[in-house]
């Protein structure tokens, strides 16, 4: 298994307190890891891989590296919420998370690689969302008119082994194709000159949220770009959060709205009401008399 990336950038930070990483050597095995340095007064325990160094990498790019099925579910976004509501809350916002990805992942394209054009609007939209408008390629905003759902692992490495940064043939790592995770919204003219190219530092950003594309036999994940200078792993669910909280603002809206027509219907209609209606009549009468 391939435990490479390109050069090691500077000590990121904890995602959970901002705190500086430090390297921490495991008392059991002896191997080291980067922990939050905040851990002694906080026991903030977010800690993060050592990445070997790769000399294949030209320009310092952290291309790729290999995590297990635990260190990945590891970078995941995880739940701190603490009362009954808000635990339902996030319980909910992850099953319409995984139900969302599910429905979007059950359709894929045709013979000729041709998804139906609704079924590609509604890709294209949550993998522009996922990646906060970026193209995946260039790192630069977009608009989502105009661009293009492309696939990060080209669709001719469906197995691959990585051979000094690049894919050469073999069944080291299995593509997860038309799937969410290797899929990214960029530029037309970003995603031309990609074609199927080898090098794994060109088919994604590392400025971009690093992606599960690839799976090995026994079940770790080919990332790219190499994690470690991002928070987070972003698999879609802030994006879903975010317009599930949205949706619970239009609801709370929706019902409040409804609760006031309901009591001010009662009230017209109650003895209140009546004095009010028999005052307004009264009124218009001496008006329209007037």
């Amino acid at each position: 298994m391939i435990d490479a990336c390109m050069s090691i950038q500077p000590v990121p930070l904890c995602a959970r307190c901002n705190s500086p990483m430090k390297v921490v050597t495991n008392r059991e095995d002896g191997t080291d890891f980067l922990g939050c340095s905040s851990w002694p007064k906080t026991k903030c325990d977010f800690t993060l891989s050592l990445l070997e160094e790769n000399s294949e990498g030209e320009d310092g790019r952290r291309a790729f590296s290999v995590l297990s099925e635990d260190e990945y579910h590891g970078k995941l976004p995880q739940p701190t919420q603490r009362g009954r509501l808000s635990k339902a809350t996030a319980a909910l916002i992850g099953w319409l998370h995984k139900w969302h990805r599910r429905r979007l992942e059950s359709d894929e394209p045709d013979a000729t690689g041709v998804w139906e054009s609704k079924h590609r609007r509604s890709v294209l939209r949550y993998v522009y969302n996922r990646d906060g408008g970026k193209c995946g390629l260039c790192g630069a905003k977009t608009k989502i008119k105009g661009a293009q759902v492309e696939h990060i692992a080209p669709k001719v490495f469906t197995t691959f082994n990585i051979n000094g940064g690049k894919a050469v043939s073999g069944n080291q790592f299995k593509s997860v194709l038309h799937k969410l995770d290797n899929l990214q919204a960029a530029h037309s003219y970003c995603n031309k000159p990609k074609g199927n190219t080898p090098e794994l530092r060109k088919w994604r950003h590392p400025d971009m949220p690093p992606l599960g594309i690839a799976l090995t036999p026994t079940g770790s994940r080919l990332m790219v770009p190499a994690p470690g200078q991002h928070d987070i792993l972003n698999d879609g669910t802030i994006a879903t959060k975010k317009a599930t909280q949205r949706g619970a603002l239009a609801l709370t809206a929706f019902t409040l709205w409804s609760l006031g027509s309901v009591l001010a219907f009662k009230w017209w209609y109650g003895p209140a009401g009546e004095e009010v209606q028999a005052a307004l009549t009264e009124w218009l009468q001496q008006l329209v008399g007037g």
